[in-house]
């Protein structure tokens, strides 16, 4: 007698991964096309806004006493601000397509898999990645920040700027497909960024939070990407302080770190943190896309 001869396990898809993957990022980068406001009016906000914000602190001096070291902290968490609340579009572009993510899905066009990743590559680079790196650049070198190194710290300037972005669409992301509304998922992101702004260290030093609530930072994605910037451009940079009628003193911004709470050596860690924080949010943003949005029947 022969061997009992096996089926192959039919798969329940028509088509492979590959080919879904290709034919979904073909249709995101088209629908990107044929939209020609919405990448032209992103790019122009956020290269409108960099020269605005370069022209307000042009060429910034490494002083304390004419806000060199002021307009320092203010550009910084400006930047993570704007690019956290400007990530909140990405509701508005989920929910426009949750029906019909749904629905083909249900007809076993593609798999969630297939649908996100496409999502990922062929939106998220375009909307999350090249604006904050134009802006970032623009910003930079107008406001005349670290020019020592300067390939290094531009480098992790930018790289802070596109994690934090991505993390916070992902979050974004996340909370849509936790909410069955537009409005409401507006409101809670609103309500978690504001959360995450509070303890990010710019309105309140750590060391100025009661110790009760100190843990919360270490919650804060702000945190994650405020104080690595400003670990980058402070640490080493030597600042003037030059009051009228006083001898000119320099400061090391480690010392400036120090007495705000930051501890200067987080660097590595803070950048991890955010990269785990980034990638988490994108993990739980397919999670709960492949098994907590399900088909209403």
């Amino acid at each position: 007698e022969g061997i009992p001869y096996s089926k192959k396990p039919k798969s329940e898809y028509a088509t492979s991964f590959l080919t879904q993957f290709y034919v979904l990022s073909t249709r995101t980068l088209l629908n990107l096309i044929r939209n020609p406001v919405l990448l032209p009016v992103t790019y122009g906000m956020f290269i409108v806004v960099a020269f605005l914000i370069g022209g307000m602190f042009w060429q910034l001096q490494a002083d304390l006493a004419h806000g060199g070291f002021q307009g320092r902290l203010g550009i910084l968490f400006f930047l993570v601000t704007l690019l956290a609340f400007t990530s909140m579009t990405s509701i508005d572009a989920f929910f426009v397509e949750r029906q019909l993510f749904v629905r083909e899905r249900a007809n076993g066009c593609y798999r969630s898999s297939a649908y996100y990743i496409s999502k990922l590559l062929c939106d998220f680079v375009p909307q999350r990645v090249f604006p904050p790196l134009i802006m970032g650049s623009i910003v930079y070198w107008a406001a005349g920040l670290r020019h020592d190194d300067w390939v290094l710290h531009f480098c992790l300037f930018l790289l802070i700027l596109v994690m934090f972005n991505v993390a916070t669409t992902a979050l974004s992301m996340s909370i849509s497909c936790l909410t069955s509304s537009a409005g409401t998922a507006n409101l809670v992101i609103v309500l978690t960024l504001f959360w995450s702004l509070l303890f990010g260290g710019f309105l309140a030093e750590k060391s100025g939070i009661p110790p009760v609530l100190r843990w919360v930072c270490y919650l804060s994605v702000f945190n994650y990407a405020y104080e690595p910037l400003l670990i980058n451009e402070m640490d080493g940079l030597w600042l003037m302080f030059n009051p009228e009628n006083h001898s000119i003193t320099p400061i090391n911004g480690r010392e400036l770190l120090i007495n705000m709470g930051v501890n200067y050596k987080d660097l590595p860690f803070d950048i991890g943190m955010l990269g785990m924080m980034t990638g988490f949010f994108i993990i739980l943003g397919y999670f709960l896309l492949r098994f907590y949005v399900k088909e209403r029947r």
